[in-house]
């Protein structure tokens, strides 16, 4: 019986990474002076810098612009992963009602 529960939790937990790993999310910041690209499992794939920040005196504004940039990306994974959460939960507990608002 638990072998069965735990397998299946398991290939759940798989079906979330994966769908977790195929939403696309972008940030940026300054603008669009820099922009940060990431899915919902918190990978960054990609930055893009715009060439004035790579100017020596624009050193600490390029660092700030990236902390803000990676955090909002941050924020945005975390609801993606809330709401993909939600939707392999309902269809591994078909039938408990609202059990997904347990997640936000």
């Amino acid at each position: 019986m638990f072998d069965d529960m735990f397998g299946d939790m398991e290939e759940q937990s798989n079906v979330l990474k994966e769908k977790l790993l195929q939403i696309k999310l972008n940030a940026s910041a300054g603008g669009g002076l820099v922009m940060i690209a990431g899915n919902a499992a918190r990978e960054v794939t990609a930055v893009k810098i715009a060439p004035k920040l790579l100017q020596e005196d624009e050193a600490e504004q390029l660092e700030d612009l990236l902390i803000i940039a990676i955090n909002e990306l941050a924020e945005k994974a975390s609801r993606a992963e809330m709401e993909a959460t939600k939707e392999v939960m309902k269809d591994m507990l078909p039938g408990l009602g609202d059990l997904g608002n347990l997640f936000g």
